[in-house]
């Protein structure tokens, strides 16, 4: 798919293909991916639950803001079921709000959790060259370690995370590209192994 606001060459050209022809993100509407716009939480778990096989599933969800017959429904009631996200409260999911780069981190990482992938972390990985390492919030420092370990995740400079910034749309095409590769490796390991 061709994207008015993707430009050829561009640093997240790649993956913005990648996503969109997997089907695990669409543009925005007018011809445009929403390069530089924010991807909500909302996004996200849906960005996952297509990766994941849309699968539907009967769970009870308390959460005020989801409302019964939206794109984002059945994604949220699956992620919930899975125990793959939280929302801010038994009553707030925070469907509309901005994803910040540390939570979607942490929602991957209770996926991978769930496929069964080792998700431990060198304790010999120098992550204090992060300026802002102290930032992270502590529920999500485990999977932001190993984000980092397995470069799934980079910082937005040479010095910083920037965990709590809201994640872009490419950025989040970018990291689920990462993710699927690091998949990948961990299949062939598990094929090797048997």
């Amino acid at each position: 798919v061709e994207y008015t606001d993707v430009e050829a060459g561009a640093w997240y050209e790649k993956y913005v293909d990648y996503m969109t022809a997997n089907g695990y993100m669409n543009g925005i509407g007018d011809g445009k991916f929403g390069v530089n716009n924010k991807m909500t939480r909302g996004m996200f778990i849906t960005t996952l639950w297509r990766f994941d096989g849309e699968k539907y599933v009967n769970y009870a969800m308390r959460f005020s803001d989801v409302m019964s017959d939206e794109w984002y429904t059945e994604a949220v009631r699956w992620g919930a079921s899975e125990k793959i996200v939280n929302g801010y409260s038994d009553e707030n999911y925070g469907i509309n709000d901005p994803i910040t780069r540390e939570q979607l981190i942490t929602i991957l990482y209770r996926y991978a959790e769930k496929l069964g992938l080792d998700v431990s972390v060198d304790e010999n990985t120098n992550f204090l060259s992060f300026d802002d390492v102290f930032e992270i919030s502590e529920y999500a420092r485990p999977a932001m370690f190993w984000a980092l370990q397995n470069g799934i995740i980079n910082g937005t400079s040479e010095s910083t995370l920037s965990p709590k910034n809201d994640a872009t749309r490419v950025q989040v095409a970018a990291i689920f590209e990462r993710f699927c590769e690091l998949l990948e490796t961990a299949d062939v390991a598990e094929t090797e192994a048997e």
